[in-house]
C-alpha cells in the first residue's frame, strides 16, 4: 500500500478523533438541549445487568477475546438500556439488554455484509430470524452463536409478554431488517436517496421502534395497540427516533462520508439544499434543536391521547413506557459522545472495515 495512502488513512482517522473532541465539548448545548430535559436517572442494577449481559454473549459466542470483551465494558450497551428502564428488576434488565445488545451484533454484521459484499448471506440471516422468530423451527444458518442465542431468548421472552407485544417487536423488527436492506443498496450503489425517503428508512433501520418495544417489556409496560398505533404516539416514537439518528449522523458524518455511506442526514441534507458539508452540518444541527424544541408538546399530546383511548386501567403502563421512551432517546447522543463510545471506537477503524466489536457471524457461502 503507498505511503501516501496509509498518510492519508491516518489523516482522515486524526480528524475523525479531533471532530469528536470538539463534539465532547459542546455536548448537548449546540443542538439546544435544556439540560434539565435528559434524564439522568439509570436503573441500581446497570452495572450487575451488564456483567450478566456480557458473560451471556461471551458464552454465546457474540463476543471473544480481549479486545472485543474491552470494547463491551467500555461502550456501555446495558447502561444506555438501563437509563429507559430505570424501575425494571434485575433478571428483566438483564433479559432485555441481551435483545438490546443483539440489535448491535445486527448492526455489525450490517457492515461487514457491505464492506465485504456478502449481502446475500446477511439476508440469509435476516430471513431465518424472522422465521424463528415466528414460530418456525431454528434454523441451521451458518454455524455461529447467533441463531442459538436468539431461540434461547426468544424462550425465555415469550411466557412474560402479551401474544400482541411480541407480534409487534417482530413486525417492527422485520420494518427494520427490510430498512437495512434499502440502507445496503444505497451504500452498494453510492445511491443519494430523497429526503422523504431518507427519513422514513432512517427511522426503521435505526431499530428504535424495536427498542422501544424492549423498554416497554422490560419494563413490565406494555402499552395497549390503540396507543402505540395512535397518530400521536407515533408523532412521539418518531420525533424521538429522529432526535437519536439525527444527533448521531452530525456526530458519525466523517466516517460515514469516508467509507462513501450516503445513508447520513447532514449528507442528505447536503445534497437536498445544495449546501457544502459545514453548511450542512450547521443546518442539520439547526434541524434538531428545532425538534427539540417540539418534544415537551409532543410528549404532553400522546399522553393526553392516551387517557382518551386506553382508560385508567393502562394508564401506569403507559406513563412508564413514555418515560422509558424519553429517558432512552435523550441518552442517545451522550452514549455516542462518551469516552470509549462505540462512534469513537468505529472511528479508529481503518476505512472500509467493518469494525471488528463481534466475530464474524455471518455464513460463509
Amino acid at each position: 500500500m503507498p505511503t501516501t495512502t496509509i498518510d492519508d488513512a491516518s489523516s482522515r482517522q486524526s480528524r475523525r478523533a479531533a471532530h469528536l473532541a470538539d463534539l465532547r465539548v459542546d455536548g448537548l448545548r449546540a443542538f439546544g438541549v435544556p439540560e434539565h430535559l435528559v434524564p439522568d436517572d439509570i436503573n441500581p442494577d446497570a452495572e450487575l445487568a451488564h456483567e450478566l449481559t456480557r458473560e451471556w454473549a461471551r458464552s454465546s459466542g457474540l463476543i471473544e477475546g480481549d479486545d472485543q470483551l474491552r470494547a463491551y465494558d467500555e461502550v456501555g450497551y446495558t447502561e444506555l438500556f438501563a437509563r429507559g428502564c430505570v424501575s425494571a428488576p434485575l433478571d428483566r434488565l438483564a433479559l432485555f439488554s441481551r435483545w438490546f445488545t443483539l440489535l448491535f451484533v445486527l448492526d455489525d454484521a450490517q457492515d461487514t455484509a457491505v464492506f465485504e459484499q456478502r449481502d446475500e448471506q446477511f439476508l440469509r440471516v435476516q430471513d431465518d430470524l424472522v422465521a424463528l422468530l415466528r414460530g418456525g423451527p431454528q434454523p441451521t444458518t451458518g454455524g455461529s452463536g447467533l441463531l442459538p442465542a436468539v431461540a434461547e431468548l426468544a424462550a425465555r421472552t415469550r411466557p412474560l409478554v402479551s401474544p400482541a407485544w411480541w407480534d409487534r417487536f417482530v413486525t417492527h423488527l422485520e420494518h427494520t431488517f427490510s430498512a437495512q436492506r434499502v440502507e445496503n443498496l444505497r451504500r452498494r450503489e453510492a445511491a443519494p436517496s430523497s429526503l422523504a425517503e431518507f427519513k422514513v428508512v432512517r427511522r426503521e433501520a435505526s431499530t428504535t421502534d424495536v427498542c422501544y418495544d424492549l423498554v416497554e417489556a422490560c419494563e413490565d409496560a406494555e402499552v395497549p395497540n390503540a396507543f402505540r398505533y395512535s397518530f400521536a404516539c407515533r408523532r412521539l416514537a418518531d420525533a424521538l427516533s429522529d432526535f437519536t439518528t439525527m444527533t448521531n449522523d452530525v456526530f458519525g458524518v466523517d466516517r460515514d462520508t469516508d467509507n462513501g455511506d450516503p445513508n447520513n442526514y447532514v449528507t442528505v441534507i447536503q445534497r437536498a439544499r445544495g449546501l457544502d458539508r459545514d453548511e450542512a452540518v450547521v443546518q442539520a444541527t439547526a434541524d434538531v434543536a428545532a425538534l427539540v424544541g417540539e418534544l415537551p408538546g409532543l410528549l404532553a399530546e400522546a399522553r393526553a391521547v392516551a387517557a382518551q383511548l386506553t382508560g385508567p386501567a393502562s394508564a401506569d403502563a403507559v406513563e412508564r413506557a413514555c418515560r422509558g421512551w424519553w429517558g432512552f432517546s435523550l441518552n442517545v447522543p451522550r452514549f455516542y459522545l462518551a469516552v470509549g463510545s462505540r462512534l469513537e471506537h468505529m472511528n479508529a477503524f481503518p476505512d472500509g472495515v467493518a469494525p471488528s466489536f463481534t466475530p464474524d457471524l455471518l455464513p460463509r457461502s
